[in-house]
């Protein structure tokens, strides 16, 4: 479930998130997957946005890790 979801998430407009999040649960009834995220790779992903002159906001990190 959370390979799926994880993976599928940055590609869905944020309009259909919600449809998507509905599938997903019932295909996996029960199953609450949290999201896993190393805090080194966030860190370091954020510090390169940053000297890119980018914004390191969550949802750019999310895609990039």
């Amino acid at each position: 479930m959370r390979a799926l979801r994880d993976f599928n998430w940055p590609k869905i407009k944020v309009e259909d998130r919600m449809i998507f999040m509905g599938l997903i649960r019932d295909l996996f009834p029960g199953i609450d997957a949290k999201t896993l995220v190393d805090e080194d790779l966030r860190v370091v992903c954020g510090d390169i946005a940053k000297s890119k002159n980018l914004q390191p906001e969550k949802e750019f990190v999310l895609k990039c890790i």
